[in-house]
């Protein structure tokens, strides 16, 4: 009953189809309005949905900071930057031509930068522990070969990932998605950025 209840009022805010609401010219304020005033008139929908996250939690709980921008264009440019320098120590490690510092470096395979750029300010900072620890890898002074550099990497990744579940409380992959793509550009607009990510 209160599900059905919710429903109605919210048809109030929303209009039908996905993005109606920005259709409609409306901005994030607008909409937090909405739902502010929606859950002020009736706030045993939000007792409701406290008793439901204790029985399945997920909906309510901290997800990971999507909202610093700053801190998440720091921590996008420095991943590049650390990524592009271990990229480098690999070369002269493994005896590949190193490439020459005018040229771009391109973050591989596409996907990885996608992610990067809808990634939390928590996900980011583990992205650059690892990134910082193939750098160390890679740049150590006894030469370590591949067969014990890949199981180091692994194990390295596994603690990174028992670390962020111990200190937060869900899965990296369990972070909220951020409405604003930050690329090592900045933050860009979420239309466009997803018009030309996902076409």
């Amino acid at each position: 009953m209160l599900r059905l209840k919710m429903q109605q009022k919210l048809s109030g805010v929303f209009c039908p189809g996905v993005n109606s609401i920005h259709q409609l010219g409306a901005n994030r304020d607008t909409m937090k309005r909405g739902f502010a005033n929606t859950y002020t008139d009736h706030p045993e929908l939000y007792d409701l949905a406290l008793a439901r996250e204790r029985l399945q939690p997920g909906l309510l709980r901290y997800r990971g900071n999507t909202g610093d921008l700053r801190q998440r264009s720091t921590l996008r440019v420095m991943i590049y930057e650390t990524d592009q320098r271990a990229y480098e120590t690999f070369c002269r490690w493994s005896g590949l031509p190193v490439p020459s510092p005018a040229r771009d470096f391109f973050e591989q395979p596409d996907s990885v930068r996608v992610v990067r750029d809808l990634s939390t300010v928590e996900e980011l900072e583990m992205m650059l522990a690892m990134s910082r620890y193939s750098l160390q890898l890679f740049d150590a002074p006894e030469k370590l070969t591949t067969d014990q550099i890949s199981p180091l990497m692994e194990a390295y990744g596994m603690q990174l990932r028992a670390a962020f579940i111990a200190k937060h409380g869900y899965q990296p992959e369990d972070s909220a998605t951020p409405y604003v793509p930050v690329t090592i550009d900045g933050p860009q607009d979420h239309d466009a950025y997803y018009a030309k990510e996902y076409p």
